[in-house]
């Protein structure tokens, strides 16, 4: 129950978007953002970030 619970909490960091047979998907890190682009496997196929100080963001935090 409680893994259930952090795979929840996770996934709210992410968002997905699915695009003829591939899937974009975006993750909030506590550093910055990741994109990820995935096959039809759901294989990484591409991957690429940025930090938060390049947006011009500092002192990001992740509250619960």
């Amino acid at each position: 129950m409680k893994e259930n619970k952090l795979i929840k909490e996770l996934l709210k960091r992410y968002i997905t978007l699915n695009v003829r047979g591939l899937t974009f998907q975006m993750k909030m890190e506590d550093e910055g953002v990741v994109l990820d682009i995935l096959d039809e496997d759901d294989e990484v196929i591409e991957t690429t970030y940025k930090f938060f100080d390049e947006f011009g963001i500092e002192n990001v935090k992740w509250y619960k």
